[in-house]
């Protein structure tokens, strides 16, 4: 994960158990009680956009295929920077 101005661009490893379809995103801000969730993303690759400046987020990501949604992987933080 690498915090950048109001993104974070979030990257991981192909899923090799039971091989992913798409895979979840789960992002909160780091006081936020509650996950977002972005579903559907068919590479290992994504950018949040438009999150708050100066702000520690946590992420993880689960795999999905036709036997469900598997588990989250580990979570990780990660601080936007200010434009300068």
């Amino acid at each position: 994960v690498e915090g950048l101005y109001r993104a974070l661009e979030v990257r991981w490893k192909e899923s090799k158990d039971q091989g992913a379809d798409t895979y979840n995103l789960y992002y909160k801000e780091d006081s936020a009680e509650k996950f977002e969730k972005i579903e559907g993303i068919t590479g290992t690759y994504y950018k949040l956009t438009g999150l708050k400046d100066q702000t520690k987020y946590q992420v993880y990501v689960t795999g999905v295929n036709d036997l469900g949604e598997g588990g989250k992987s580990s979570q990780r933080g990660s601080s936007l920077i200010s434009s300068v």
